[in-house]
């Protein structure tokens, strides 16, 4: 009755109805139009020949998004997105594209497959880890409305900034590394204060990328400029391992709203 295939020709609009069907009975339904999912796909890095659908006769039903690129000095996969339209649950598509997909990953030596789900979606994370996934990293989600302070602090392009040596660096989350900055560099700034912190973020909403610091202080007063800048902000990924980073954001008005599992499967 099913069957798989990747979907490098499949039509934004043909993926974006499909996306939007499969979250349409969601607390928080997704609704993309064409352009904002190709928007979405850029940003995430996601390669569509190595991504894979479910189809009902000619009906695409299900998809697996996935980004692909270099995490941890390995080539990996990323999920970036998955999803079964309803009337289609419970019939097995996820586990059998999930297979497709994994085999077909394989044969193009992808080492490690990553992927993130809310701590609280205790249902996604027993499937996840029966199918052979485990927790590597916890992260915090955060976000922030202003008013900040600073704003004295100037944004650049990133293809603009130098850079400087810090002592300490928040590690990022797949999505987050350098790699991926660089696929698309246009779509990020960066706001810095001279040998004392910058922050990379994504200039369309504010969203944080990277934090490096030597002063903990200066970071704040960065981020702070941040927050200047957009109604909202959000500080997604935020490793737990850094809990001082985490009690700073506090202390600027940021407030968890989710946490996260990254989970990971040899291949």
């Amino acid at each position: 009755m099913y069957h798989f295939g990747a979907l490098q020709d499949i039509s934004l609009e043909r993926l974006a109805q499909c996306f939007n069907l499969a979250f349409s009975d969601y607390e928080q339904p997704i609704c993309f139009t064409p352009k904002s999912l190709e928007y979405y796909l850029t940003a995430s890095g996601v390669d569509l020949s190595l991504s894979f659908g479910a189809f009902c006769r000619e009906e695409l039903v299900g998809f697996i998004l996935n980004a692909s690129g270099m995490y941890k000095d390995e080539s990996v996969v990323f999920d970036a997105g998955t999803g079964v339209v309803p009337e289609h649950r419970g019939k097995k598509v996820f586990s059998a594209l999930f297979a497709y997909t994994s085999e077909q990953l394989k044969q193009q030596g992808i080492a490690k497959y990553y992927l993130e789900v809310l701590q609280s979606n205790h249902h996604a994370v027993s499937i996840y880890s029966k199918k052979g996934f485990s927790v590597r990293r916890e992260y915090s989600v955060l976000t922030a409305s202003g008013p900040g302070r600073n704003d004295r602090i100037v944004a650049v392009p990133y293809q603009e900034f130098e850079g400087f040596p810090t002592a300490f660096s928040v590690e990022p989350s797949f999505e987050h590394t350098t790699y991926r900055i660089q696929q698309n560099p246009q779509l990020y700034e960066v706001l810095w204060l001279e040998n004392g912190a910058y922050c990379i973020y994504a200039k369309r909403n504010g969203e944080l990328i990277q934090l490096h610091y030597n002063d903990l202080d200066a970071l704040k007063e960065v981020i702070s400029a941040l927050i200047c800048r957009y109604p909202s902000a959000m500080a997604k990924n935020i490793d737990c391992g850094y809990p001082d980073v985490i009690r700073m954001l506090a202390e600027l008005g940021f407030v968890e709203i989710t946490k996260q599992f990254e989970m990971a499967k040899d291949l």
